[in-house]
């Protein structure tokens, strides 16, 4: 995403969450649940969490009963932090 300097659940080849983790190797899900962030690059850790916690939809999946794995990434691009959560469960 950072890469290519965009920001949806949806990828610009059409891509999904769940093709996306599947493509990576995680198969026989039975839950899956995506969180993205992108802020700058000096936003404190707590901040990208409330960030995450403000919103009903976010903070559903971060408390979600249903996820029992979690795969969380950051990465930096130009004055950009891009943070991706993903819930899971097999």
């Amino acid at each position: 995403m950072a890469a290519n300097d965009w920001l949806s659940h949806y990828g610009p080849d059409g891509s999904t969450v769940a093709s996306r983790a599947e493509a990576a190797g995680y198969t026989g899900w039975i839950y899956l649940a995506e969180n993205l962030y992108r802020g700058y690059y000096g936003d404190p850790a707590d901040s990208i969490i409330q960030a995450w916690s403000d919103s009903a939809t976010h903070l559903s999946s971060m408390l979600s009963g249903q996820a029992t794995e979690i795969g969380v990434a950051c990465a930096v691009s130009g004055d950009y932090r891009w943070c991706v959560q993903e819930f899971g469960a097999r």
